[in-house]
């Protein structure tokens, strides 16, 4: 290493990470945005199928892309509002954002059953569980009903 190099210190430049700076949601976790264009895009070279892009708008003017993850498409049409997160995806360029699921006017993941929590899904089977549950307490009802009714006719016919 020269004394030129020394000096204007060429290694650290490049020792350092590169850090992306989250302009839009300007500090914050997630910002509320709208959707203006919706449509898909084409990944880098290895990749090739098409990736579903939404160009947001802030309340400040501000446009940039959002990639909305999961199979099964999504619920999003034009002026539909939805929540976005900084997080980059590789295969497309200039896309730095990501749509959260189950949110707002996003729809979850419907045939969603691992890793339901990136999605938006809840949990299906505890649901299910939860309606049987509730049909049994109203059959369970409506025998007590029937048969409070049934001891009622039996006295008023004697």
């Amino acid at each position: 290493m020269t004394r030129n190099q020394c000096s204007r210190k060429y290694y650290y430049k490049f020792s350092s990470k590169r850090q992306f700076n989250w302009l839009p949601l300007n500090g914050g976790p997630h910002r509320k945005s709208i959707a203006i264009k919706i449509g898909t895009r084409k990944p880098k070279k290895p990749n090739s199928a098409n990736r579903p892009i939404v160009g947001a708008l802030l309340k400040r003017g501000q446009l940039f892309y959002v990639h909305i993850a999961g199979e099964g498409g999504h619920t999003l049409q034009k002026f539909s509002t939805f929540l976005s997160q900084g997080a980059r995806v590789r295969d497309v360029p200039q896309v730095h954002y990501r749509g959260i699921r189950g949110i707002m006017d996003l729809r979850y993941v419907v045939a969603r059953i691992t890793s339901r929590s990136k999605y938006g899904r809840k949990n299906p089977i505890r649901r299910i569980i939860l309606k049987t549950h509730t049909k049994k307490k109203t059959i369970r009802r409506d025998k007590q009903i029937a048969a409070s009714a049934a001891k009622l006719a039996l006295k008023n016919a004697w």
